[in-house]
């Protein structure tokens, strides 16, 4: 009766030794699947924070040349007043030889016909 009693304890403490056995398994097994799921993350995130420094790169990049064209934009506009500035006083300087030639045409005129 006792080596019954421990058959069937044996029996029992085996089968729920097989159980554990199959839980831990499952377990190592899920636990290799989340490190490989989390391995293949940290290599979508590099991947990502790669993409990201090269379009910050780019970015910068486009910010400088911004920065540059806003540079000569104001260089071109300085240099377009003082030509601007130029031209006003060429064409006074014009409109004033004009009238001066206008009274000299005149004195000829009158100094033929004296």
């Amino acid at each position: 009766m006792k080596l019954q009693n421990t058959m069937k304890v044996a029996e029992e403490l085996s089968i729920v030794t097989f159980e554990i056995r199959d839980e831990m398994l499952q377990q190592r097994g899920n636990a290799k699947t989340a490190v490989q799921e989390r391995e293949k993350h940290c290599e979508q995130i590099h991947v990502l924070n790669a993409q990201l420094m090269d379009a910050n790169r780019e970015r910068m990049r486009y910010m400088n040349d911004c920065a540059t064209y806003s540079e000569k934009l104001t260089e071109m506009k300085t240099t377009n007043a003082e030509l601007s500035n130029k031209l006003e006083a060429l064409q006074s300087a014009t409109a004033t030889s004009d009238a001066n030639c206008g009274e000299l045409t005149k004195e000829v005129e009158k100094y033929r016909k004296q």
